[in-house]
């Protein structure tokens, strides 16, 4: 609970990296180096995190940070493989900010709710509250509206609108939300006002069995693709039969418990098995391993 997500770590590499600043020189006198931020299996701690974005600031100034933040993407590269099969950017805003967000920020306490205002704009308001008992930072919390407006441009969409009011406790946040572009909200336009309710029930039926037989074919695809994937990983890196099951399960987010339990060992046999996969991938972080088997395969 007193640790941000890897995806966070990587977020504040990468910033260090695009602003020039040494990471040995953010992590001076913390007890956590450069060498270890870039292979960062786990989290890292809230103070440690808050700290090197405060000198972060300091030294490349806040304008420079939230620019990059305006792209969150760029920032986020590994964040890809969680909101790839997204269509919606409603959606994964919704997603982002009830699931992911607390994933990443488990010392926040996130609210999220819809309203639409005076201008008939479907307006999503967004809450965060650093929990009793955690390091205050305004810096991450000034971040926030650009990167939650950035958030459609993991689905190639520009940035949506934003307003944020901040302090180094929490954040509130309105964002606008795009027009859904599903097979459904496209269905919902194509309805006029002159139909009768029999037409209208008719049609949504036809609408309802067209997306439910392109939910299937995705799932189909997806699993055709993962298999693949799979057996490329497994010839690349010379992995066995039971080491490409790990590799699997990592690939679906699995702990190391879960693992465990769907392969019926115990967890320290499947750390054996995980540090055996990324000596011959060749890489120093089972998230790289995934964004490797995602990205590259």
């Amino acid at each position: 609970m007193n640790k941000v997500a890897h995806s966070v770590v990587e977020m504040l590499v990468t910033l260090a990296d695009r602003c020039g600043v040494p990471l040995e020189e953010l992590a001076d006198g913390l007890p956590v180096d450069a060498p270890r931020l870039r292979r960062l299996v786990g989290g890292l701690e809230w103070d440690y995190a808050t700290q090197m974005l405060e000198r972060l600031e300091a030294r490349a100034g806040f304008e420079r940070l939230e620019a990059l933040c305006s792209y969150i993407p760029g920032i986020a590269p590994e964040s890809h493989r969680v909101v790839a099969n997204f269509v919606s950017a409603r959606m994964l805003i919704r997603f982002i900010t009830r699931l992911m967000g607390p994933n990443q920020y488990p010392m926040l306490e996130c609210g999220y709710h819809e309203s639409t205002n005076e201008a008939g704009e479907l307006i999503g308001h967004v809450s965060m509250r650093l929990r009793p008992g955690f390091r205050e930072c305004h810096t991450i919390f000034r971040l926030m509206p650009a990167s939650q407006a950035s958030i459609p441009c993991f689905l190639g969409l520009p940035p949506t609108r934003a307003v944020g009011r901040t302090s180094p406790r929490g954040a509130d946040i309105e964002l606008l939300l795009p027009a859904s572009q599903t097979l459904l909200a496209r269905a919902a336009r194509g309805l006029r006002p002159g139909n009768t309710w029999k037409e209208t029930l008719r049609q949504l039926e036809e609408d309802n069995a067209r997306l439910r037989d392109a939910h299937e074919a995705l799932f189909r695809q997806r699993d055709t693709v993962f298999g693949a994937k799979l057996s490329e990983a497994q010839a690349r890196w010379g992995l066995t039969e039971r080491q490409a099951q790990v590799v699997s399960g990592l690939a679906r987010g699995l702990s190391n418990k879960e693992l465990g339990k769907e392969l019926g060992c115990s967890v320290k046999t499947v750390e054996t098995h995980v540090t055996e996969v990324l000596r011959r991938a060749s890489v120093g972080s089972r998230l790289t391993l995934v964004a490797t088997f995602w990205k590259d395969l």
